[in-house]
């Protein structure tokens, strides 16, 4: 199962890659678990359990799940704009503490929830700039020092690096010797799925510039998803 926001467009290509492989995946977006749906979520007897009937009328349970690829952000706004202005904010604590909730009793039921949610944050811990540079330094990245000008001539080219489980995929440009501290980082941060941005400067080691929120795993096309597929067997 893929969870996502309504415009991911990496979700829905690997929703697509994936079926092109014979593996079928339902991919239920934000609008779709929160709007015009009805839960049953159980907590008790030291164990958890649910089950969702979507707007268009697909059942969900916690049982039928295989694995799941958490891909959420946020709230819809279009559900949040209902809700009295008082009570916006309380309205997505408990609908962000509902789906991290759901998430949860899926991992602790033994399904592979890549990206697991951090009980703050539906898409799992995220960092500052400067965190992640931290992290990064720490990984054996070289990270970038305090640059007030750049150096004229100085001709920098960007560049990426995708973590997907233990296969650290690139665009060729990243020397050999750095994919090890790129899987290094998404450990240090905790995540199975990364992407990492690079400055390429002739004559000098690729520098980190930082990471984004979701890896777009269209980048690598098949190798991708053959990356996915190996992690979710895993």
């Amino acid at each position: 199962m893929i969870v996502c926001e309504p415009d991911d467009g990496t979700a829905h290509w690997v929703r697509e890659r994936l079926a092109a492989r014979g593996l079928v995946a339902m991919l239920l977006t934000t609008e779709e678990l929160c709007i015009g749906s009805a839960w049953e979520h159980a907590l008790g007897h030291g164990r958890a359990d649910f089950q969702l009937v979507i707007g268009d009328g697909r059942l969900l349970r916690a049982q039928d799940v295989a694995w799941v690829l958490n891909r959420l952000m946020r709230i819809p706004e279009g559900y949040l704009d209902t809700a009295e202005p008082a009570d916006v904010s309380y309205v997505e604590q408990e609908w962000r503490a509902l789906l991290c909730s759901a998430l949860r009793c899926l991992q602790l039921a033994g399904v592979h929830v890549v990206e697991p949610p951090d009980p703050y944050a539906l898409p799992g811990r995220w960092r500052s700039p400067l965190e992640w540079e931290l992290l990064a330094a720490r990984a054996g990245l070289p990270v970038r020092a305090l640059v007030l000008t750049d150096e004229p001539g100085a001709r920098r080219t960007p560049g990426w690096a995708l973590i997907v489980g233990e296969r650290v995929l690139t665009d060729g440009q990243l020397p050999e010797e750095l994919t090890a501290p790129c899987r290094r980082l998404a450990g240090l941060a905790g995540l199975a799925t990364l992407q990492i941005v690079f400055t390429f400067e002739e004559g000098n080691l690729p520098t980190f510039c930082g990471v984004l929120p979701f890896a777009n795993l269209r980048l690598a096309g098949e190798r991708s998803i053959d990356a996915l597929v190996a992690l979710l067997s895993s």
